[in-house]
């Protein structure tokens, strides 16, 4: 959804190249396991249908477009309303969950703070990683039940 920032080493200047380590014997693991593809497609389903999720894709689609405008406006009234159109984004992506409410009270001179309970409770990321580990939960239940 981000990889239009890119970022990371090997976009900074004279990186090195992407090395192997040799594979090391190991016993694979006897203990439950789940299917990790119809837990893949849960979760793409349960992203699709998350509002949260659809507002990062919108936002991040429109950071991508701005990242590729690069001519800067000629006008003041340009300038306004590029300016308007960013300060909309922040005000999107905190409403998204993409950017820290805190910050903005720190950097007033305001220091709130909030468990981190309160901070993750609406996280779309926390939503579906809890999503995951309850369906997987929820298959080792099962199988132990089974046996």
């Amino acid at each position: 959804m981000l990889d239009y920032l890119k970022t990371g080493e090997r976009y900074m200047d004279n990186s090195l190249p992407w090395d192997t380590v040799q594979p090391v014997d190991y016993d694979p693991w006897l203990g439950f396991s789940f299917d990790v593809s119809a837990a893949r497609k849960l979760a793409e389903q349960w992203i699709a249908k998350n509002k949260k999720f659809q507002e990062i894709k919108k936002l991040s689609e429109k950071a991508k477009q701005r990242r590729e405008q690069t001519k800067v406006a000629d006008f003041l009234a340009g300038m306004e309303k590029e300016r308007a159109e960013a300060k909309k984004a922040r005000e999107e992506a905190k409403a998204a969950g993409l950017l820290d409410p805190g910050r903005e009270n720190d950097l007033n001179g305001k220091k709130e703070r909030k468990s981190l309970l309160e901070e993750v409770k609406d996280d779309p990321f926390v939503g579906v990683g809890l999503l995951l580990m309850d369906h997987a939960s929820a298959l080792s239940r099962a199988t132990e039940t089974n046996r």
